[in-house]
């Protein structure tokens, strides 16, 4: 079983795709219709076995679709893909739906699902190719992020996302986020679109039991700035966060308790990996200084145009992704102990397991613009509270 997570926007569902991969064997004769069919086997080619590929994709609930394949595997030694040869059905429409080929050129395999629901179902997918018929299982497990964590998919496949974090300085001077290294990223997980804001914080910390300040933020009415929910909570520590009563127990807390959240998923900070790939767009986005732009003032409060404040979150330019912040504003707490990077190649790295400090990422609106570039290092202690300091959310299975 191959398995897939789908995070989406708050206005729309989070969907996990599991497909099982069932080959199964057909026959064909050489010159035969469905030969014909496969564009490109040989004439004297036989049809050996057909499956369907990939096991994962994205699909958004509604009006967005995946698009699952079927190759067929023949004796000149090839797969050729047969998608719209096969007649593709779903033995229950309301959990997802599959088209097939037509004489208006639509894509056959495209599934969508229908739930709307925090529920699991299945539903069985069926492609007849020929005098054979094949089954694919597919369950759909989704929830709905809360209104107030709006979520933008960072990886959606588990077939891995390969980047280069950190650079090399072409002039030999050295870069706090050097050596560049290889990474590879197999786990899918959605990223919050905007940094955490004072109304979020102040709606999860409310009334927990240790004492922690739900409004732990210097720019507030207390000391002499104008209201705005939409600013990103700082002061505030990652011990804090992370506490036995903190912000993303009770938040997980808060999810599973109304059936948004499924209990094998959970609210976390990302890990510096996982920042990175999102600051910088994905795997193939345009490479940028910032994150987003190579101009700085477009996507970016920093000590050039803040006026020392942190501003409301979104308000300048998103990047490849959808992403609004990762340059500036506040800094961000990753998971990671901060260590010297290495030249070796890692897949989902999780930074070492004890240290002194932990990472921050992005810069912060006292920043200068170097501070607030994608490959731009730096660490706090976790028990220190900054108030240039806050941080996004990443939501995977655990």
């Amino acid at each position: 079983m191959k398995k897939i997570l789908v995070f989406l926007s708050s206005k729309l569902s989070v969907i996990i795709l599991s497909v099982f991969l069932l080959p199964f064997f057909a026959g064909c004769s050489s010159g035969g219709g469905n030969c014909l069919e496969c564009s490109g086997p040989q004439a004297n080619s036989d049809l050996l076995g057909i499956y369907i590929t990939p096991g994962q994709a994205l699909i958004p609930t509604g009006d967005g679709k995946v698009q699952l394949r079927a190759l067929g595997s023949y004796s000149d030694g090839r797969d050729y893909d047969i998608t719209n040869s096969v007649i593709w059905s779903s033995d229950d429409t309301t959990v997802a739906t599959v088209s097939s080929s037509s004489k208006n050129a639509i894509t056959g395999g495209l599934v969508s699902a229908n739930l709307h629901r925090a529920v699991t179902a299945t539903c069985n997918i069926k492609a007849i190719f020929g005098q054979k018929t094949t089954v694919v299982p597919v369950t759909v497990n989704m929830y709905t992020p809360p209104s107030d964590i709006p979520m933008v998919n960072a990886l959606a496949a588990n077939t891995g996302a390969v980047f280069t974090m950190g650079m090399d300085a072409s002039d030999g001077t050295e870069v706090i986020g050097q050596p560049a290294h290889t990474v590879t990223l197999t786990r899918p997980f959605a990223v919050g679109k905007y940094q955490v804001t004072q109304a979020l914080y102040r709606s999860v910390m409310e009334n927990n039991i240790i004492g922690l300040p739900a409004e732990p933020s210097w720019f507030t009415p207390a000391n002499g700035f104008s209201p705005m929910d939409t600013r990103p909570v700082e002061s505030v520590s990652y011990n804090e966060l992370c506490s036995a009563d903190g912000f993303f127990k009770r938040l997980n807390e808060r999810e599973h308790s109304a059936g948004r959240l499924p209990v094998y998923m959970e609210y976390r900070l990302p890990t510096e990996a996982e920042w990175e790939f999102a600051a910088k767009g994905g795997e193939t986005a345009q490479p940028f200084t910032y994150s987003g732009s190579n101009v700085i003032a477009d996507v970016c409060w920093y000590t050039g145009n803040s006026s020392a404040t942190p501003h409301a979150v979104g308000s300048k330019q998103a990047n490849a992704l959808g992403f609004f912040d990762f340059s500036g504003n506040v800094y961000e707490f990753c998971s990671d102990w901060f260590v010297d990077y290495t030249s070796d190649s890692q897949t989902d790295p999780k930074g070492p397991a004890s240290g002194t400090h932990r990472v921050v990422r992005g810069g912060a609106y006292l920043s200068a613009d170097v501070e607030c570039t994608v490959i731009h290092r730096d660490s706090q202690d976790p028990d220190a509270a900054s108030s240039s300091t806050g941080f996004r959310i990443v939501c995977s299975e655990k």
